[in-house]
């Protein structure tokens, strides 16, 4: 990481999908976030180690394994029991959604039924933008 980005907080994108990381890199970007991609699990698990992200938003379909066995490995990490996790996918299995939820997932929301405005508001939630006001609308 470059000097300029130090005390942002870092959020780890994780998705196969170059377009889709890219936009939701940009988003939280713009709202101040220090932001890694990574497109396979294998990826996310070498940047998570290295980088310590403060939120970690990851897809369920990825080349390399499944979201269940990528968030299992991150857990993992000694650090990592209780870091923010958001799985933003397409996929809608409720037994899929059910075991992701029993490993500490913060939220699991449908991409194709939200605004990458949509997520990186929800990333707001958990981990304050750098570039948020003191003053909360609609809290």
């Amino acid at each position: 990481m470059s000097d300029n980005n130090e005390g942002l907080a870092h959020i780890l994108v994780v998705d196969d999908d170059k377009m889709i990381a890219r936009a939701l890199t940009l988003g939280l970007e713009q709202e101040g976030y220090n932001v890694t991609s990574a497109h396979s699990s294998q990826e996310a698990i070498a940047s998570a180690e290295s980088e310590h992200p403060a939120l970690v938003i990851l897809d369920y379909s990825l080349p390399d394994e499944d979201g269940v066995s990528a968030l299992r490995r991150l857990r993992q990490l000694p650090w990592a029991a209780d870091l923010p996790v958001i799985i933003a996918s397409n996929v809608y299995d409720v037994d899929i959604i059910n075991a992701i939820m029993t490993l500490g997932v913060q939220d699991y929301v449908l991409k194709n039924d939200v605004k990458i405005e949509d997520i990186v508001a929800l990333v707001g939630k958990y981990v304050p933008s750098p570039g948020a006001t003191s003053v909360e609308a609609g809290d």
